[in-house]
């Protein structure tokens, strides 16, 4: 879920702008290559880098904020819909831009796609033919560019709650406004068979669901065998239909794939750095919707890769803020970020981190000689927005996140942080923002 925002499915693309109002100065750092065996860091939100802007510009846009990916569209985002998506020339130019960039920090890149307001019909074959021949097209642009994988949003938009299209409870209700009288449950029967008075049961839609995640896998991972499908939700939504989804994609995925959730709301409300060894422990046992026959399967290829929402460290005054007890960074949200970054390190068994934002960025425009103005220029730094993030995420010469408001030095907690990380730009942009 993202907090106060109505989401459409636009690119974010062309941020490649100067800023009219006075910035923080870009750190003056050398682009490095990431270390090796620690979990890399995917920034994912409203503002961020255009392939066009970064085949120029690559070089700079790494040294300014050192992240390890980016997530690209690339004009495949919405596989879900019923219609055939396929590799254009519009998408050819996409791969041919994206090959054309020489990435040397940024190269745990992701696919992005979303189901957006897809609504799915579970007992369609025809549209579930599509849908799998779409994913399949996901797969191959993911092949075609090496990158690192899929990075899939699940959330439902325009109906709530968010999950509503991974609930078996969601569609059975629907039927039964339909029968307009009451049914009698059967038990669980094949697909094939007709819904008594129109209504499935849960058992069914259960048993649908776990065919359509091993039809969806079988189709993806034919075109890319070592593919990571890192999604925002999965066991974590703890909805049925998701589990029986899972458990289906881990039926056909080679030990050579991986199968990421993002558990994205759970990470956003963290409220201090002791929850991300549960994250990682329920993540482990599929939030109890794991199959016991897939637990070793899922040993070898599921992860997590917990998610850190910036606007919560930025805004004190936001109810959801709240939440988090502000005796944990004593006036210093960069304080805070720095220690939940440390012990997700830990525990981030997907082998990646999301840091995800909304009304900031990282990139100073005035610091390129190129770029015309775009929606870069509505946004402060994060720097300015929490002082301390740059050292609290990338260990660079900024405000020391361990000294308070005041000037005052708190507690020793020091740690290895990596200065390396990853972007992403969200391919979602509420209507209020582009206007």
């Amino acid at each position: 879920m993202k907090p106060l925002r109505i989401f459409t499915s636009v690119l974010l693309a062309g941020v490649c702008a100067a800023l009219a109002s006075t910035v923080h100065a870009a750190p003056k750092v050398k682009a490095k290559a990431p270390p090796q065996g620690k979990p890399y860091l995917i920034h994912a939100g409203w503002v961020g880098p255009s392939l066009e802007f970064l085949k120029e510009h690559v070089e700079e846009v790494e040294a300014q904020a050192p992240f390890d990916g980016y997530l690209f569209g690339m004009d495949v985002t919405c596989p879900m819909y019923n219609q055939k998506i396929e590799i254009n020339e519009q998408v050819k130019n996409k791969i041919k831009l994206y090959k054309q960039i020489k990435f040397k920090r940024a190269t745990h890149n992701f696919l992005s796609i979303m189901i957006d307001q897809a609504k799915p019909d579970w007992f369609d074959d025809k549209y579930w033919k599509t849908v799998a021949e779409n994913f399949a097209v996901v797969a191959k642009v993911v092949a075609m560019t090496d990158m690192e994988g899929v990075a899939w949003d699940t959330e439902c938009y325009g109906v709530y709650p968010v999950n509503s299209y991974w609930t078996s409870a969601y569609f059975i209700k629907e039927e039964e406004k339909k029968a307009k009288k009451s049914v009698v449950r059967r038990p669980a029967n094949h697909k094939g068979a007709k819904a008594e008075n129109g209504v499935h049961t849960p058992e069914e839609y259960r048993a649908i669901a776990r065919e359509r995640g091993r039809q969806l896998g079988a189709a993806m991972y034919k075109e890319c065998p070592n593919l990571k499908l890192w999604v925002y939700y999965l066991w974590s939504y703890k909805s049925d239909l998701m589990g029986a989804f899972c458990n289906g994609l881990l039926e056909t995925m080679p030990d050579t794939a991986r199968l990421i959730d993002g558990d994205e709301w759970r990470g956003y409300c963290m409220a201090d750095e002791n929850g991300y060894k549960p994250m990682a422990e329920d993540n482990r046992k599929g939030y109890g919707q794991l199959d016991s026959k897939l637990v070793q399967k899922h040993r070898k290829v599921g992860g997590v890769a917990p998610a850190f929402y910036l606007d919560f460290y930025a805004d004190p005054k936001s109810t959801l803020y709240e939440w988090q007890p502000r005796k944990n960074y004593e006036g210093n949200p960069a304080r805070l970020l720095k220690r939940q970054l440390r012990e997700a390190k830990r525990n981030a068994t997907g082998g990646h981190i999301w840091i995800y934002g909304e009304k900031g960025q990282f990139w100073d425009w005035t610091k390129f000689k190129k770029g015309k103005a775009s929606m870069a220029n509505r946004f402060p730094m994060w720097e300015e927005k929490i002082p301390g993030i740059r050292k609290a995420i990338f260990g660079n010469e900024y405000q020391d996140p361990d000294v308070d408001h005041k000037g005052r030095v708190l507690p020793d907690m020091s740690y290895y942080i990596s200065d390396t990380m990853s972007i992403s730009a969200d391919p979602c942009v509420p209507e209020e923002v582009k206007s």
